[in-house]
Order: structure tokens, then C-alpha cells, then sequence
């Protein structure tokens, strides 16, 4: 895939999973990503820049998502981090995997959680930016349920 084709597939999954948050698909705490106060500004107005963040009220609207992460968000985080590719693009690969943990919480499968077009999406973004993740061993269903088991 060439590179604007990859940006594009990103941009569209990360705006995605903070669309599906604002329409209720997931829970309301993906609409920030979990990221921190910094670099969920910086991704605001990077993927959404009609979106002003300036005039949103931060320490109270994004404070309250904040607080109703789930406990295990940062173990379910840690485990995309941990398979990142050395080549990535910092930022993006970091708001990626913020998404892809956000909408492991969904109830639909994980590539629809993003707004993806089907499975093979995920898998080429998977690939991209993480490729240590074991597609082969979970197969295209399973990446969601690996993610929120334990351990």
C-alpha cells in the first residue's frame, strides 16, 4: 500500500472510532482515545482540525472521559505499544494504537469498531504499524478478544 493510501486508512480509523464514540456505537470514553490532554489536542487538530479544541471546555468535558476509562485500558494499551513497528511514525502510531484499544471495547468487531471497510483494512494498518501482532495465530476474528484477555 503506498504511503497516502496507509495516511488515509489511518486518518479515516482514528476519526472513525471518535465518530462512533459522539454517535453512541462505543463507549463514550473512546471519544478522547485515552490519550493525554497534550497529545489528544495534537490529534484533534491534526485529524480534526473543524473541530476546535480551543473552545471545547477541557478541564471539564475531557477531565469527566478521563475518569471513565477502564481499569484495564492501560494493560489492553500497553500490549499494541509493545508490538509497534521501529519505523513508525511516532505521533500516528501512537493515536493509532490509542484507537485500536478504544475500539477493542466495542461490540462489533474490532474493524467495524474503526469504520473500516473490512477485516483486511485492520490487517494492512495492523501490519503497518505493529507488525509483531500475531495475525496468523488469532485470525481475523479473534484480535479484539485477544486483546481484552488477560494477562
Amino acid at each position: 500500500m503506498n504511503k497516502d493510501a496507509l495516511s488515509f486508512l489511518t486518518f479515516r480509523a482514528i476519526r472513525c472510532v471518535i465518530c462512533n464514540a459522539e454517535n453512541g456505537d462505543l463507549p463514550l470514553f473512546t471519544r478522547t482515545l485515552g490519550l493525554p490532554l497534550d497529545q489528544y489536542q495534537a490529534m484533534m487538530a491534526h485529524y480534526v482540525p473543524e473541530y476546535s479544541v480551543a473552545n471545547e471546555d477541557p478541564p471539564l468535558s475531557y477531565e469527566l472521559l478521563q475518569t471513565i476509562i477502564p481499569d484495564d485500558f492501560p494493560r489492553v494499551l500497553e500490549k499494541i505499544l509493545s508490538l509497534r513497528s521501529g519505523k513508525d511514525d511516532q505521533p500516528k502510531a501512537l493515536w493509532l494504537a490509542h484507537a485500536i484499544a478504544s475500539a477493542a471495547y466495542g461490540e462489533q468487531t474490532l474493524w467495524e469498531n474503526m469504520g473500516l471497510a473490512n477485516a483486511v483494512q485492520l490487517q494492512i494498518l495492523l501490519t503497518e504499524y505493529f507488525p509483531q501482532w500475531s495475525l496468523q495465530r488469532f485470525g481475523i476474528t479473534r484480535w479484539q478478544a485477544d486483546l481484552l484477555k488477560s494477562g
